[in-house]
């Protein structure tokens, strides 16, 4: 009994070998390699290169442009971009229309300070056209001044402001900077104020009366040109009549401290002869432009400010 079991054991033995064996193949291990799937590749997407944006060339820019023309009415804004202040609260300045011409103009009369509102800080030029002539008081173009820097005068504690005497025992008015007085036919004064120790307030003026071909009785265009650079030229009627030349940026820290004056100033006539200078201006850093008058009058139009785009040296 025994021996027919071991028997049948040793069969069992014998079947598992075989299957086993079945298994392999030259005493290796068959095992089965799985199906890889191909890797499919896109074509590439084609970049399209864009042209580079050309930066653009910075134009002149065009700080004011004012036309009185014949639908502008005289009320606020009248100077878009300006501030104009009636001192003496008169309303006499404003737009009238022109005689037998469909257009109108600014008159501008009384204690009046008009200041474009953004003060420049680059080459400029500054054109308008005007008429009639205030020999006893002034009616002026200013440039390189500051309406906010003023000194206090007998006339008026808040100080000189474009239209306000400056108690130097003369005609002229401001505080700070060059006014171009339009005081006769024929002759323009132009003055450059200065600091003056020896002055009831302080103030000073240099100045000098300038051959022109300016005519009160009809209009004349005025063209001031600030290259930024130390020149401004004053033409009247499409011809210089003068130049204005400044330096030495500094400060007069007992008046104004921590603002910036261009010292060194001369006034020539449209020759190139000096005809009055200064080495103690108050010429400031910037150019506010403005017009004043003190009970004078003169009529205004077309009020163009904008960078000078090519500077001469």
């Amino acid at each position: 009994m025994k021996k027919k079991y071991f028997i049948l054991l040793l069969v069992f033995v014998l079947s598992l070998t075989l299957v086993a064996g079945c298994a392999k193949k030259d005493g290796k291990e068959t095992t089965t390699t799985p199906t890889v799937k191909p890797v499919v590749t896109n074509a590439p997407t084609e970049v399209v290169t864009e042209e580079p944006t050309a930066t653009p060339i910075p134009g002149p820019v065009t700080y004011t442009d004012i036309n009185f023309n014949e639908d502008t009415e005289d009320e606020a804004p009248m100077f878009d971009g300006w501030t104009v202040l009636d001192a003496a609260g008169q309303n006499n300045s404003k737009v009238k229309k022109e005689k037998d011409v469909e257009s109108n103009y600014y008159f501008l009369t009384g204690f009046m300070n008009v200041t474009m509102d953004e003060i420049v800080e680059e080459a400029y030029t500054f054109s308008f056209d005007a008429k009639g002539v205030s020999s006893v008081e002034v009616a002026a173009a200013f440039v390189r001044g500051y309406s906010q820097l003023l000194i206090p005068v007998s006339t008026n504690p808040q100080g000189a402001n474009y239209y306000e005497a400056d108690d130097s025992g003369t005609k002229f008015t401001s505080t700070t900077g060059i006014g171009f007085w339009f005081k006769a036919n024929g002759t323009l004064t132009l003055f450059v104020k200065t600091y003056d120790k020896d002055a009831s307030a302080n103030i000073g003026n240099v100045f000098a009366e300038i051959t022109t071909t300016y005519d009160g009785s009809k209009w004349n265009n005025i063209l001031i040109s600030d290259n930024n650079k130390g020149v401004i030229t004053y033409s009247v009627n499409n011809a210089v009549v003068a130049t204005v030349e400044y330096s030495e940026l500094g400060e007069y820290a007992d008046v104004f401290e921590g603002e910036q004056f261009y010292k060194k100033v001369s006034i020539k006539n449209a020759e190139g002869a000096v005809v009055a200078s200064t080495e103690s201006a108050f010429v400031y850093q910037f150019s506010e432009i403005a017009f004043g008058s003190r009970t004078g009058s003169l009529s205004l139009d077309n009020i163009l400010v904008k960078t000078l785009e090519e500077v001469k040296e």
